[in-house]
């Protein structure tokens, strides 16, 4: 081996231990502050929850299932310094699938709640106007979209 891929091997390892702290800084306080949402939510059955509001719920549900399932995978992969454990087709095609599905549903809910929150604001005359069936189906089937479609996508 050269004294070239000698300090590269060095910079790897030097970048994978910089991103796992890195990775393990900021887990720790979202599972966290996560945990004390719905702790809040659960505790305080007196607080309703809005229906402009479960949208961002339902956000916050995905992006704590994504810091808790999916984070921990690439953390274990730059603490191994750059080997995935197991080293398997199927495993890695599957958290390719899985993280791929979990990004398109945080972006997709993002895009959604944007939307929403601009007829909200700018179009709650045209909302007001719907009756209560045909707001609720508006408020929902979006979201059951953005969580449906992405991982159906990936499958196939």
């Amino acid at each position: 081996m050269s004294t070239n891929d000698t300090s590269n091997m060095v910079n790897y390892s030097v970048a994978y231990s910089a991103k796992f702290a890195i990775l393990i800084a900021f887990a720790i306080p979202s599972i966290m502050v996560s945990i004390f949402i719905f702790a809040y939510f659960g505790w305080n059955r007196n607080t309703p929850i809005k229906d402009h509001n479960y949208s961002i719920l339902v956000l916050l549900v995905v992006n704590f299932v994504q810091v808790t399932t999916d984070l921990p995978m690439p953390m274990d992969f730059y603490r191994l310094g750059g080997i995935v454990q197991p080293a398997t087709s199927a495993y890695c095609t599957w958290w390719i699938w899985y993280e791929f599905s979990l990004n398109v549903i945080n972006g997709f809910l993002m895009e959604w709640i944007s939307i929403e929150r601009h007829l909200l604001i700018f179009h709650s005359g045209f909302l007001r106007n719907l009756g209560a069936k045909k707001r609720r189906l508006l408020r929902i089937v979006p979201l059951v979209l953005c969580m449906i479609w992405p991982p159906v996508y990936y499958c196939i």
